[in-house]
C-alpha cells in the first residue's frame, strides 16, 4: 500500500482504503476475496479493519499514516500495519526501500493466526527502538491497548482512543463498524 500511496498520492491512496473498507464490509462469505483473510466471527477481516484504522488515524493532518511501512530499526526489520511519522512534505525523488528512522507510533493488528506473545515481542522491539507507543488491535474484543514506552498500557473497548504520546485519537465504533 506504501507504494500506492507514493505513485499516486494522497487522495488515490484514500479513495483505494475507503473503497477496500466497503467492499470487505459487502462481503458475507466467511473468506473474504478482497482481503483473503478468514475471521474469527465469520465476516471480512484484516484489510478492511487495517483501511478503517488508517482512515481514523489520516484524520489528524499533523500526521502522516502509513501502511505495511518497512522498517529496520536497530538491525531489525519489522513491518508494522500501519506507521506514524509527523507530517513533513513527501519526497518522491529520495524514497528509500527500508526506512531507519523510527515512527511516533505503530499499530499492529492482531490476525487469528498470530500469537498474543508474538504481539508482545514486536511491542517490545518497536518500543525499544525509539517508537513512542504501539498500539494492539484486538480485532473480536474490539479493543486497542496503546502500550508507552514508559511501560505503562492502557486498553480502550469503548468510546476514543487516545495516544498519551501524541495525543492521536481513534473512534473505536467506526474502526470496528
Amino acid at each position: 500500500m506504501y507504494l500506492l500511496y507514493a505513485r499516486r498520492g494522497f487522495q488515490a491512496f484514500l479513495r483505494t482504503c475507503e473503497w477496500l473498507a466497503k467492499a470487505c464490509e459487502r462481503r458475507t462469505s466467511t473468506l473474504c476475496k478482497v482481503c483473503s483473510r478468514r475471521s474469527a466471527e465469520g465476516g471480512p477481516y484484516g484489510r478492511s479493519l487495517e483501511a478503517k484504522a488508517w482512515l481514523e488515524l489520516a484524520k489528524q493532518k499533523q500526521y502522516r499514516v502509513l501502511g505495511e511501512l518497512s522498517l529496520e530499526l536497530q538491525g531489525r526489520p519489522l513491518t508494522p500495519d500501519l506507521s506514524v511519522y509527523l507530517r513533513k512534505p513527501a519526497d518522491f525523488r529520495h524514497d528509500t526501500i527500508r526506512v531507519t528512522q523510527p515512527p511516533l507510533v505503530v499499530v499492529e493488528i492482531c490476525s487469528p493466526t498470530q500469537g498474543y506473545q508474538d504481539v508482545l515481542d514486536k511491542v517490545d522491539a518497536y518500543l525499544n527502538s525509539g517508537v513512542k507507543t504501539c498500539w494492539g488491535v484486538n480485532p473480536p474484543q474490539h479493543a486497542v491497548t496503546i502500550y508507552s514506552a514508559d511501560g505503562s498500557q492502557k486498553t480502550y473497548v469503548e468510546g476514543q482512543a487516545v495516544d498519551p504520546a501524541t495525543g492521536l485519537t481513534a473512534n473505536l465504533e467506526a474502526v470496528f463498524s
